[in-house]
This record gives structure tokens, C-alpha cells and sequence, in this order.
């Protein structure tokens, strides 16, 4: 799992590099360029999680709620889902009116009822 509050650059990402292109162009898009996404970032940080396939419920009772906590709002409560390609999708959740978000990227054949994120 990785927990990013920051502006990702793309040799940091737990993501194919593939992935992290399409993940870096899904942020900049709703800002037109890179920089005036950071900007926006940097006044309004958001969060990113990545749940890696190798994570486990384990993992989540290590992290602790707060962390839980987020990926179960990007779950239940995301405005939108894109695909990134390669079976990687991202679920954004706004968390206030200044527009922080929860983005949420995991694989497509992921359980996350099996992790414990949700329930059945």
C-alpha cells in the first residue's frame, strides 16, 4: 500500500509505469497543465492510496482506522471511477467544499470486501 498527501511524481508511484502516466494525466486534466495542478495541490492537498494486490487485511490493521477510514469513503462514496488501463482503476471522493480529494487506485481483480475495507 502506498499513502501519498502530495503531489506524486511519476518514478515514485507503487504503479506500472503505464499506469502512473495515466494516473499523473487523470490529475492534470481537470487543471488544463502540470503546474496550475500543483498549484492547486499545494494549496488543497489531497490524499492517494494505492492497495497493492500483495496487500492484505493485515496490512489495514497495521495502518490503522484513519487510513482505513479513507479508502472506505473513496470506496462508498467516490464521484466518479476511471479506468487507468493495465486492470488499475481510480475512484475519486471530494472530502470538503475547497475540493480535497480521496483518490483511490487498486486493481480491478481486487476483493477489498476480503481485505475489510467493506462490507458484503
Amino acid at each position: 500500500m502506498q499513502l501519498l498527501n502530495y503531489w506524486p511524481e511519476n518514478n515514485i508511484l507503487a504503479l506500472p509505469d503505464p499506469v502512473s502516466k495515466a494516473l499523473l494525466n487523470h490529475l492534470i486534466e481537470p487543471f488544463g497543465d502540470e503546474q496550475s495542478a500543483h498549484e492547486f495541490w499545494d494549496e488543497y492537498p489531497s490524499t492517494i492510496v494505492i492497495i497493492e494486490p500483495k496487500d492484505s487485511n493485515s496490512l489495514l490493521t497495521l495502518v490503522g482506522e484513519a487510513v482505513k477510514d479513507l479508502i472506505t469513503f473513496g470506496v462508498e462514496f467516490h464521484e466518479y471511477t476511471q479506468s487507468l488501463g493495465q486492470g488499475y482503476q481510480v475512484n475519486l471522493s471530494i472530502v470538503n467544499d475547497a475540493g480535497n480529494g480521496v483518490y483511490l487506485v487498486f486493481r480491478d481483480d481486487i476483493n477489498l470486501t476480503l481485505l475489510g475495507v467493506i462490507d458484503d
